[in-house]
């Protein structure tokens, strides 16, 4: 794994050394007249994740050297996306912020300069976006097991599910995942037009247009988020009211990795 890109940046990759360390945990541990306590019991906990590249930056010319680090000094201080290429060379990104640019030391020949760039993550990694559509001929559909697939080792939280009403307009949608979410709209999804429910931002919108009045969590919903794609295979239900037998499922998601 190493760091490729921030940005519009293409980072240079002489002499790189790349930190790869995993975002570390946080000691949960406070003292109490009975010792030592754990606030946060068996949850997983973490705290600031800051990574960092060394690398030698080297141009022809001593001009085109100050040129390069004067553009790489612009980038100090901005949040963007990091890109990390993988051994097999399929990628990973995350928002991250560039805390700062140091020189690892003193120049010593006008065409290279050693710099270490340091960056806080913001967000967890995350790979490729993956989106699938699927015809629902019937309801309740059960959206097929791959497209809900989760390669990565972390839970993804943001999966967008957008339904389009086929030759007659949808009046009512439960997405399910049997043991966690059941999630509710009830309102008018025009014959042709798509409502799209957006599991990390929260938010509804049909045919473009905020819905979320209709929204609702049914009876059966024990979870603080919406929908959560769990490493592995994930079952989710489609259950709608109308919609004839050729309304439409996509699922837009990524892989997230600790």
């Amino acid at each position: 794994m190493r760091y490729t890109e921030f940005g519009s940046l293409t980072l240079q990759q002489i002499d790189a050394e790349d930190v790869l360390d995993p975002q570390p945990s946080v000691d949960p541990m406070i003292e109490t007249a009975s010792g030592p306590y754990d606030v946060f019991g068996s949850k997983r906990v973490f705290g600031r994740y800051v990574v960092s590249k060394a690398v030698t930056v080297h141009n022809a010319t001593s001009g085109g050297l100050d040129t390069d680090l004067d553009t790489l000094r612009s980038y100090e201080g901005k949040q963007d996306t990091l890109v990390a290429e993988m051994a097999d060379l399929s990628e990973r990104s995350a928002i991250a912020r560039l805390l700062r640019i140091s020189t690892a030391r003193t120049r010593r020949n006008f065409n290279f300069q050693p710099v270490v760039l340091t960056w806080e993550i913001m967000t967890s990694w995350y790979g490729g976006l993956n989106q699938n559509n699927e015809a629902m001929a019937s309801s309740p559909h059960s959206i097929t097991a791959a497209f809900c697939a989760n390669a990565g080792n972390k839970a993804d939280k943001n999966a967008i599910f957008a339904i389009t009403a086929g030759a007659a307009a949808i009046t009512a949608i439960t997405l399910a995942k049997s043991g966690s979410s059941d999630i509710d709209w009830t309102g008018t999804v025009t014959a042709g037009q798509a409502i799209v429910f957006d599991c990390g931002q929260r938010t509804v919108k049909n045919n473009g247009v905020d819905a979320f009045s209709g929204f609702s969590f049914g009876g059966s919903h024990v979870i603080d988020d919406w929908i959560v794609l769990e490493p592995g295979a994930n079952a989710i239900t489609v259950t709608f009211t109308g919609g004839s037998t050729n309304s439409d499922v996509k699922v837009s998601r990524r892989d997230y990795f600790y």
